[in-house]
């Protein structure tokens, strides 16, 4: 019992914590120094460091980095040059997406003569991104061909998504300057203040890596992941992969270190009952995704917070009834496939 409270410990304060003070640097940040605590002791801020130079020579640490720092600077460009509320203006025209909960609400706001970006003054600012000026807009083409470059460049260049974004980023330049959105020296001068407005961005998302494990070194995933064991029948498997691992990364905030886990504990398991390779596969990377889309500190919703200057919790609550009814319609389909295996 107590080796499973230490495991929750820091998830359980992070949680706590983030959602009463609403301050998602601070939590992340004492939530890793007491999972330090509870792993080393007495030398835990020597664990503590020791952590923070392996979180920094992470290759999926300088990957995320590299990412949040390029986008930083995309989306500054996208705000002024007026592609972002170009590309607004075009979701709104299209206006095809089912709205529901807090979305519903935003597009009831805007149809009334209201805000597109309604800021939460009481959440914390993770990011320091100027405030979208819903005045300044331009042709929406100014948005969808740097995003089109972008997802092209990604796939071209073997799914590398960081080819993608510089492909994008000049993009950019190209479209922009010549429009005479802005200059030359306003493109560069715009795109690094977005960049370092990704600072703190950055400090918390490294924590994230650190937390995520120290959670691994608590017996966090053995004890939410290992927990399914035989006790289930085979037909089950699938769904509950999907849910579990779903759970999981939602509770440490990352999806890297659960997917080098999960897949080598579940795919014997259910090929030990009957399930085939590419339902538990896919039911192990669909709890991935759900588990990423809906976790509040995970550096994606940060990337989105961002971009929209909303704060995480409210990205998410606008998220949940999405990834709810995606989650019901996957594990309705992983129960069918079980059986059916």
């Amino acid at each position: 019992m107590a080796e499973i409270i230490m495991a929750f410990a820091p998830l359980v304060f992070l949680i706590v914590y983030a959602l009463k003070t609403r301050k998602m640097a601070d939590a992340m940040i004492l939530a890793t120094l007491l999972a330090m605590v509870l792993l080393h002791r007495q030398h835990f801020l020597t664990g503590a460091i020791d952590a923070l130079y392996g979180a920094l020579s992470n290759s999926s640490y300088q990957f995320v980095l590299c990412i949040t720092i390029g986008f930083g600077g995309m989306i500054t460009l996208f705000q002024e040059s007026g592609a972002l509320m170009g590309f607004r203006d075009l979701l709104l025209a299209v206006g095809a997406f089912p709205k529901a909960g807090v979305l519903k609400c935003a597009y009831r706001r805007v149809e009334s003569g209201g805000p597109t970006f309604e800021r939460d003054e009481k959440a914390e600012k993770l990011v320091d991104v100027a405030d979208v000026d819903e005045s300044r807009t331009s042709s929406a083409w100014n948005a969808v061909v740097p995003l089109a470059v972008l997802v092209g460049g990604t796939i071209i260049f073997d799914n590398d998504l960081i080819h993608g974004m510089v492909l994008a980023i000049i993009a950019q330049f190209l479209l922009y300057v010549p429009q005479k959105l802005m200059t030359v020296g306003r493109f560069f001068e715009h795109f690094f203040n977005g960049a370092k407005g990704m600072t703190s961005l950055a400090i918390v998302v490294c924590f994230g890596f650190v937390l995520s494990e120290a959670n691994r070194q608590l017996g966090l995933f053995d004890i939410l992941i290992n927990g399914i064991g035989s006790t289930v029948p085979g037909y089950l498997v699938p769904p509950l992969a999907f849910l579990l691992v779903g759970a999981t990364v939602f509770a440490v905030g990352g999806c890297w270190v659960v997917m080098t886990i999960a897949i080598p504990v579940f795919v014997p398991l259910a090929l030990s009952m009957g399930v085939t390779a590419p339902v538990i596969i896919a039911a192990v990377m669909s709890g991935i995704g759900l588990g990423y889309s809906t976790c509040f500190y995970a550096d994606a919703v940060f990337m989105t917070t961002a971009g929209t200057g909303v704060s995480n919790i409210t990205i998410i609550k606008a998220t949940l009834p999405y990834a709810a009814g995606a989650a019901a319609v996957a594990a309705a389909g992983f129960l069918l496939c079980g059986i059916l295996a």
